[in-house]
């Protein structure tokens, strides 16, 4: 049987606990155009910088590792990104710094 919730009910409503889940939003590490000062919007031009490689890596400790580097800390089931090049150089460098990652 399917119950209607309404936005409110839904709200109020607590999760199952297989149904619970924890998002993370991870913004882009340093590129070119950050560096030079120039607005991206949605244009795909830049590139990551060395800073923005290194800023990825440490977002993979803090995030992903729970900032202690316990390996077991947390599990990710599903990653979303951008199409934009610099989104997806930054889950790249995530992924390389997982070793956890085929």
């Amino acid at each position: 049987m399917r119950r209607r919730l309404t936005l409110a009910a839904a709200a109020a409503a607590p999760l199952a606990p297989s149904l619970a889940f924890t998002a993370y939003v991870l913004r882009h590490g340093q590129t070119d155009r950050n560096a030079a000062g120039i607005e991206q919007g949605s244009s795909d031009l830049s590139r990551l910088t060395d800073l923005g490689r290194r800023q990825a890596g440490d977002a993979y400790v803090a995030l992903l590792l729970g900032g202690d580097g316990d390996i077991n800390a947390r599990e990710v089931t599903s990653v979303y990104t951008s199409p934009l090049a610099r989104a997806r150089q930054t889950l790249g460098r995530l992924r390389e710094a997982d070793s956890r990652n085929p």
